[in-house]
């Protein structure tokens, strides 16, 4: 089939190929940059237990999952709670989609 369709076709569908997978590794390594983990620098952008711009150290982190099996309402739904040291020592506790990554000034 190959023959008859010619290999100019097939060829471009080959680089097309691989311009999508290169594509999608370079979305994924961004995400996984943007996304905060243990030593980075947080800020509270949203959420209700702590005021917005609230910044510190991420510290601690625990992934848990909470819900019924056969619930029907977000069974086993999965998040993250996080610790944050402020500057002054305090700390504050929070959930990871809550908070952004941000720059050391």
């Amino acid at each position: 089939m190959e023959e008859e369709i010619g290999d100019g076709y097939v060829q471009a569908c080959r680089e097309a190929d691989v311009r999508a997978a290169r594509s999608a590794k370079r979305r994924q390594e961004e995400a996984e940059a943007a996304w905060p983990c243990k030593g980075d620098q947080v800020e509270v952008a949203k959420g209700r237990s702590n005021p917005r711009g609230l910044r510190g150290e991420l510290f601690w982190e625990r992934w848990e999952s909470r819900g019924y099996h056969r619930s029907g309402v977000d069974p086993l739904r999965s998040f993250c709670r996080i610790g944050i040291r402020q500057a002054d020592g305090s700390v504050a506790w929070d959930y990871l989609h809550d908070v952004v990554k941000v720059e050391i000034e």
